[in-house]
Order: C-alpha cells, then sequence, then structure tokens
C-alpha cells in the first residue's frame, strides 16, 4: 500500500469518527459520546505496540491481528447494545460503573490519592477499584470503560496467540491468528465492563509466562510475569487459579520427564531449576487460593470450599441464556461427557431462543471444522508429546470443562468459555498427519535409501 493511500485512509477514518462524534454530542450524553474519543485513541496506541511486539519473527501476522482489533472494537460496540437495550442496563457492569464512577470521582477531585486506583481486595471488589482506575482517565463514560476493557480482552487474546505460535511445533500459526482474531465468542464476550475481559489479559499474561519458561527463553522473567498474570485472576475468580496452576504443573511435569532437545541447557542444570522453581511458585499459588476458599463453612475441606465458590460465582454473575439441567458429576464414569457437553453447548439441538442461536452455529462450525481435519486431531497426540506448552493448555481445557459442568445457566456457560476459546482453536491448526498412503511410501523410500547407502560400504572396505 503506497503512502499516499495510507493517508487517505486515515483521512477518510477521522472524518467519519469527527461525524459520529458530532452526531452522538446532539443526541447522546457523555456516558455515550465520550466514549467514541476513547476509539481512535485506543487504535493509536495498541497497533503501534503491536507492531513493535511482532517484530521478532512473528511480523507476518501484524496485519491479522490488526484486522482481529477492528473486529474487536465492533464487537465491544455490539455487547454495549446489547447491554444497553436488551438486557436494558441491568448487568454487573452497572454496579461496577455507579461504584467505579465514585471512586474516580474522589481522585480528579482530590479527595483521594491516586492510590485510591489500584486495584485490591477479591472478586467485585477488584474489579470495581480497576473500573475507577480505568473512569479516572476515560471520565464518566460507560461506553468508555466497555472500549478500554474490550482491549484488556484483545490484549490477551494476542499474548495467547504469540505464546501458542512460539511453542507448538508445526502450528499453522497464520490460520491460528485467523481464527483467534475472528472467532465470536472471543470477540463479543470479553468485551464488556466485567470480570471477563480482565482474566483473559490475566490468562494471556500467565500462558506467556508459562511458555517462556518451557522454552527456557528467559525464563526468569517468565516466572514473573506468570506469577503476576496468576494473581491477576486469581483475585477475580480463585477456581480459575486452580485450574491453570494445575496445568502448568503438568506442563512442568511433562518438560523434566521428556526434556527438549536442548540438553547442553538442561546439563548447565539451569532448565531443571527453573522448572523446580516455577513448580515451587504454582504450588505455592493454589495453597494461597485453597486458603482463600474460605466460602461457606470456614472449617470445611478444599473440595467443598471449591464448590461453594463455584456456586457464589455463577449467582454473583449477570442473568442471560436459558437454564439447562448440566450433567451430574457426582458419578466420575460421567466426567468425559459432562467435560464434552460443557465445551460443546449450545449444539443446534440446545437452541431454545434466538439469543442461543448464534453460539450454536458457531460450535456447529467448529464441530464440522474438527470432523474435516481429522488427520490434525490423528497427529494431536505426537504434537502432544512434543509440546508440553500444548499439554498445559488441553489440561487446562479439560479441567475447565470438569469445573463449569456445574454452571446450569447458558449464558453464563458461554461467556466464561470464551476464556479457553483460545486453547480450544488450537487442533485445528496443528500439522497434518500423514496418510496411510504417504506413510507407507516413506516407510519404502527410507528403506530404498538406506539399502543404497549400505552398498558402497563393502567396496570401500575392499580397498
Amino acid at each position: 500500500m503506497t503512502r499516499y493511500r495510507q493517508e487517505l485512509i486515515v483521512v477518510a477514518v477521522l472524518a467519519a469518527v469527527i461525524a459520529v462524534l458530532g452526531l452522538l454530542m446532539n443526541r447522546a450524553s457523555y456516558e455515550v459520546w465520550g466514549g467514541t474519543l476513547a476509539i481512535p485513541v485506543l487504535a493509536l496506541i495498541v497497533l503501534p505496540a503491536l507492531r513493535w511486539y511482532l517484530r521478532n519473527g512473528l511480523s507476518h501476522l501484524f496485519r491479522v491481528l490488526a484486522l482481529g482489533y477492528l473486529l474487536k472494537i465492533v464487537g465491544t460496540l455490539l455487547r454495549y447494545f446489547v447491554f444497553a437495550k436488551v438486557y436494558g442496563g441491568l448487568a454487573d457492569s452497572s454496579y461496577y460503573f455507579q461504584k467505579g464512577s465514585l471512586i474516580a470521582s474522589a481522585i480528579r477531585s482530590g479527595r483521594e490519592s491516586i492510590w485510591g486506583a489500584i486495584p485490591t481486595g477479591r472478586d467485585i471488589f477488584f474489579i470495581t477499584r480497576l473500573t475507577g482506575g480505568v473512569l479516572t482517565v476515560t471520565g464518566p463514560t460507560r461506553l468508555g470503560a466497555f472500549l478500554v476493557f474490550g482491549t484488556f480482552g484483545y490484549i490477551g487474546t494476542v499474548f495467547l496467540v504469540v505464546a501458542a505460535c512460539r511453542s507448538v511445533p508445526g502450528l499453522v500459526q497464520h490460520r491460528y491468528a485467523v481464527l483467534c482474531a475472528v472467532a465470536p465468542t472471543l470477540v463479543f464476550w470479553p468485551s464488556s465492563l466485567g470480570k471477563e475481559a480482565w482474566i483473559l489479559l490475566c490468562i494471556g499474561v500467565f500462558s506467556l509466562g508459562i511458555a517462556r519458561i518451557l522454552r527456557s527463553d528467559r525464563a526468569l522473567f517468565g516466572l514473573a510475569i506468570a506469577t503476576l498474570g496468576g494473581v491477576g485472576f486469581g483475585a477475580v475468580r480463585i477456581h480459575l487459579a486452580v485450574i491453570f496452576v494445575a496445568g502448568a504443573a503438568f506442563a512442568f511435569v511433562q518438560g523434566l520427564v521428556l526434556p527438549p532437545a536442548n540438553r547442553r541447557a538442561l546439563a548447565r542444570g539451569r532448565a531443571l531449576l527453573l522448572s523446580v522453581s516455577a513448580v515451587a511458585v504454582m504450588i505455592a499459588l493454589a495453597f494461597v487460593a485453597a486458603r482463600r476458599l474460605q466460602v461457606g463453612d470456614p472449617n470445611g475441606d478444599f473440595l467443598s470450599n471449591l464448590d461453594n465458590a463455584m456456586k457464589r460465582a455463577s449467582s454473583l454473575s449477570e442473568i442471560g441464556g436459558s437454564s439447562f439441567t448440566p450433567v451430574s458429576t457426582k458419578n466420575p464414569v460421567l466426567w468425559p461427557y459432562a467435560i464434552l457437553r460443557t465445551l460443546t453447548r449450545p449444539l443446534p439441538i440446545d437452541v431454545k431462543s434466538a439469543t442461543t442461536l448464534i453460539p450454536a452455529a458457531e460450535m456447529a462450525l467448529f464441530l464440522c471444522a474438527l470432523l474435516a481435519g481429522r488427520r490434525r486431531l490423528a497427529g494431536f497426540g505426537r504434537a502432544l508429546r512434543s509440546s508440553p506448552y500444548l499439554t498445559y493448555c488441553t489440561v487446562c481445557t479439560l479441567l475447565f470443562g470438569l469445573v463449569f459442568s456445574s454452571f446450569g445457566n447458558l449464558g453464563i456457560l458461554v461467556r466464561q468459555r470464551s476464556l479457553v476459546a483460545a486453547f480450544m482453536l488450537l487442533p485445528l491448526c496443528l500439522p497434518q498427519a500423514s496418510s496411510r498412503a504417504q506413510r507407507v511410501a516413506d516407510h519404502w523410500a527410507a528403506r530404498v535409501r538406506k539399502d543404497q547407502g549400505a552398498e558402497p560400504e563393502p567396496a570401500a572396505s575392499r580397498a
């Protein structure tokens, strides 16, 4: 694209923003039109930062991920419209906005220091203070807060794409970036003022740190950011800390039992030391999470407190979608079916209203893509053995399916599943396994090369 065309596009976008802004200023409050100002500001921050971040080996993904940010803005605007018109403003984000506005007003007036915007506390209190910090910068605009939180979710998705591209051998990187950029689940659900966008950002940070540790790529830095990400989503959803720490622990064990080809680092003991240190930190995080799971009976055991925390998380979430009877997990024999239904609901047979039609269509397309790419699934086991990061993603997804199988609300389940949607897309982008005919041909070709290489040896010995 020539420089003239780039300048023309920039001028056209600015003219469109000014026109829309002028129209909104005459017909809406600052809560809405003030958020419009955040779109170009966020784009001018995110897109150059994205180009810089992808400069080392992944620059070919910039256009796809930049398009993904445009779709994310559209998804955020649509999410705000659904919140305002469909839900009538009755959602968790209304509470966060009201409480956050009070914090922001106190900071901007000087009645409270800027330290009051630093997120502390647990659960809704953490998100409330985070919202206060955002509104301190954007002003009292709900749409602006939606756009900032939607950007949080987008950045988390970018981190997940980068972690997978650098940690899964043979991954079709461009396809994976496209799927993560256009998947409706990732574009729409973690795009509102609320927990999901922040949690997805922290999962991206956590996963990026785990990937660095597993590759021994500045592993101490990876351990630091993994700890930061784990604390970030653990403060909001304790049970997620248990899920992702367990997934990381499985990956670390695999990395120790099946070490990578870089045995020189192992000989120095550096990779082993870092892996053990990372496991220790993950266990410490899990221990802290277990100690904080005091919901209900303070003398209850860990599993009962975890169950109470899940029920409490479900009751505190905004109501959406339709209710259903979840698969019972009391019998371990039913666990595989419970996981399968949690990860694939809603199917077209589950559609009961117009709101579930799009998620059902998306899931049907996903399953059709899995069926069409069965040769990629055939090589899943080999890819799993060669990539501890893929093991981490797989274990986290399966544990998510098991833990969240107790949720009986379709809207809540679909929204929460967006947190592992990027992991679920990985099997569609793995290298294809060889067909039977190709394996037979490769076998005979190897035998021919071996025979041809073995014939000159007697002649050489006779000489």
